[in-house]
């Protein structure tokens, strides 16, 4: 098997080796130079989910705009923040009263406006 083989496991394993000493070698000169390290690093943000009723779950991709409302209580002692995040589509079918609060369907409905929602990209 040649140097440039598909197949060669030695040559995999021997490559894998190089560049851990690589990063090793590596890593301390990047963050000298202001880096977190020497890798390519990525990140993927994943996808937010609408909590819109009428459409069945809406995915919100990356990049797209949605509303949301922030709702903060303070119950014994212990601050709890809900969000409630919605696509476009869906924010705009909300009912006139706002949007609802609830979690269960059986509890008293409170509602939000909608002028306190927040619209980010």
């Amino acid at each position: 098997m040649g140097f440039h083989s598909n197949f060669s496991i030695l040559n995999h394993i021997h490559s894998f080796q190089l560049s851990e000493i690589f990063v090793d070698e590596i890593n301390p000169v990047m963050r000298q130079m202001g880096y977190c390290c020497g890798q390519r690093l990525t990140f993927t943000p994943l996808p937010l989910i609408c909590y819109g009723e009428g459409y069945g779950p809406c995915m919100i991709a990356r990049d797209q705009d949605y509303m949301f409302y922030e709702s903060v209580s303070n119950q014994y002692g212990v601050n709890v923040t809900d969000k409630f995040i919605y696509c476009l589509k869906c924010f705009t079918n909300l009912p006139p009263e706002g949007i609802n609060l609830s979690d269960n369907p059986g509890d008293q409905r409170k509602y939000a406006p909608l002028l306190v929602a927040k619209e980010e990209t």
